[in-house]
């Protein structure tokens, strides 16, 4: 019978025979379970041993073994990796005292410093190396490990990730995480914020430069990104791709971008000229013949020398005034194959930004854009007419404040007022004051003393009558508010902002665009607000809408019911001191 060996002796042979191993028995122990071998082996089963210990390093060994106990008591290769695990330790976590979570991140870093050199692992040197040389197989990797578990392939695309985000953002640890990243990036001299500005934008541009010269060459075909062909054409970028695919063009798609080739953009941009002949909608027409009827200086039509790549529907070059004509249908990002589909993010970021895009590069030309929505033209043209007067300096009466008596002014008085005068309607106010002529009501002012946006007292509203202009009277107003300090935002779509300017406002920053839906058949901008997660819902169980998953977000609902959205330009925010 052949003679066994135990653990003991298997670690002495083995430290005889491979000298500088330093094995111990109680690792034996493990590497005999790892092989499913009895305490005592044969020869036969000792060589195998003895192989696997010269063909693994000890770390290599190290992590054999721990990968096989944690597979057979979690079904995962590192204990890290099990949700069990992670779900203990985070509780354990959670549980500690701020003063203990301190410690233990010091404690982290001492252990890291003395390991690594650096306070985190991935800051170090060993890291940063195999991060370079495997960075392409770990992205690969980390795409089907995604694909495999959300479908996606990567987690940041899945809803579960935008709620979640969406979640910490609202939450105070998100408040608080944002709060840091504003005062790391104050602290930044405006030279390094510009550094890493320029780094990041000859970065992005160094993609897609290097990306369309890498498919030219696979293609052998000149090619122009149906971005850039949106952006010349000025066409909304959902419009034009349903034309590419109904054309059966062919869409080359980069990681960064997608391209049609000069022949076909020739097509396109063929196609596009033949439109633009044959006339515009006759709403944008009506808003030419006004124009033309109350302007007798030089008018010049769908250009697009003033602007370069962008087209100007109406420029006024003696006024420096240009006018945009915002179709609701045509300028949102419904998808125009099926108003069910949700589109894509290109296509969402384009027509977030186009109005505003526009009004920028007017703006850097000197010229005041205003832009004419719609609804806004079809139900409250009387209100835009009067705009569009009094930014040709033209008005059907002038009067002097010193003229005017002053008032307070009650809700009904207000509310209706500026239903009749105002392009945005009513706003609530607890201060609301107005000039009176004649007995009449000319001109007023809403402050909300405790803010809307914010904390700080708000004028919400200015507005004359239409077809008057008091001259000095928004001054009149702000000195009788017996306030020493207001902010208000001014929207860019239709004012430049020059009267708060001569009334003693200044800047303090500019918002981004906000959205409003909309649906085709129903001419108007429906706010926000109307389509809340919670009021999807309520319309939903009503039948008002067809569709609703309380596992998606609002706009993903809301695009699933046939809406889409447009978004206006943002606004300026300006604020106002008493001058003592």
């Amino acid at each position: 019978m052949e003679e066994k060996i135990g653990s003991t002796i298997i670690a002495r042979r083995l430290n005889e025979e491979l000298p500088g191993s330093e094995i111990k028995k109680d690792q034996i122990r493990k590497v005999l379970k790892y092989f499913k071998f009895t305490n005592k082996i044969t020869e036969k089963e000792y060589s195998q041993i003895k192989d696997f210990y010269k063909n693994h390093s000890k770390k290599e060994i190290k992590n054999i073994l721990t990968e096989a106990t944690s597979t057979k008591k979690y079904g995962v290769k590192n204990p890290a990796q099990s949700k069990e695990i992670r779900e203990t330790l985070r509780n354990n976590y959670l549980q500690k005292s701020e003063e203990e979570k301190e410690k233990i991140k010091e404690k982290r870093k001492e252990t890291n410093q003395k390991l690594f050199g650096t306070d985190y692992f991935n800051q170090s040197q060993e890291r940063i190396e195999y991060c370079k040389k495997h960075w392409k197989n770990n992205i690969e990797k980390g795409k089907e490990t995604c694909k495999e578990r959300y479908g996606v392939e990567s987690y940041s695309k899945t809803i579960e990730f935008r709620e979640k985000f969406s979640e910490f953002q609202n939450s105070e640890k998100g408040k608080i995480a944002r709060q840091k990243a504003r005062e790391s990036w104050d602290k930044k001299t405006e030279k390094e914020k510009k550094e890493i500005s320029k780094k990041a934008k000859e970065k992005h541009f160094q993609n897609l430069k290097e990306e369309k010269e890498n498919l030219e060459i696979t293609t052998d075909l000149k090619l122009f990104s149906l971005k850039e062909i949106s952006e010349f054409l000025d066409r909304d970028f959902a419009t034009l791709l349903n034309f590419v695919k109904e054309s059966n063009l062919r869409i080359v798609k980069g990681k960064y971008r997608s391209y049609l080739s000069e022949k076909d953009f020739e097509f396109v941009k063929k196609d596009y000229e033949k439109r633009k002949i044959q006339g515009t909608s006759s709403k944008e027409k009506s808003v030419l013949d006004f124009v033309k009827s109350i302007y007798n200086g030089e008018i010049i039509e769908n250009s697009k020398k003033i602007l370069g790549k962008k087209e100007l529907d109406i420029f006024l070059p003696e006024k420096n005034l240009a006018i945009e004509f915002n179709g609701l249908f045509w300028h949102s990002d419904i998808d125009m194959r099926n108003y069910h589909n949700v589109p894509t993010e290109e296509e969402k970021e384009f027509t977030k930004y186009r109005h505003l895009k526009k009004t920028e590069l007017c703006e850097e030309k000197g010229i005041h854009l205003i832009h004419i929505f719609e609804d806004d033209w079809d139900f409250k043209r009387e209100i835009i007419e009067d705009i569009l007067k009094q930014s040709l300096g033209i008005c059907d009466k002038k009067i002097f404040a010193r003229k005017c008596t002053l008032q307070k002014i009650n809700a009904d008085t207000y509310k209706r007022f500026l239903e009749e005068n105002h392009l945005q309607g009513y706003s609530p106010a607890d201060l609301k004051l107005g000039l009176f002529y004649e007995n009449e009501l000319v001109e007023l002012i809403g402050v909300n003393t405790k803010g809307t946006h914010s904390k700080e007292p708000e004028l919400v509203r200015l507005c004359s009558k239409t077809g008057v202009n008091v001259i000095g009277g928004f001054s009149k107003l702000l000195k009788h508010t017996e306030l020493s300090h207001l902010v208000s935002y001014i929207d860019r779509a239709t004012f430049s902002g020059g009267g708060y300017e001569k009334a003693g406002f200044t800047k303090i920053k500019e918002n981004p665009p906000v959205y409003f839906y909309v649906k085709p058949g129903k001419y108007e901008k429906i706010p926000r607000y109307v389509f809340m997660r919670k009021h999807i819902e309520e319309k939903f169980k009503k039948g008002e809408l067809k569709y609703w998953n309380p596992n998606e977000t609002e706009e993903i609902n809301m695009y699933k019911n046939g809406f889409g959205r447009i978004w206006n330009c943002g606004t300026i925010k300006v604020e106002w001191r008493q001058s003592n």
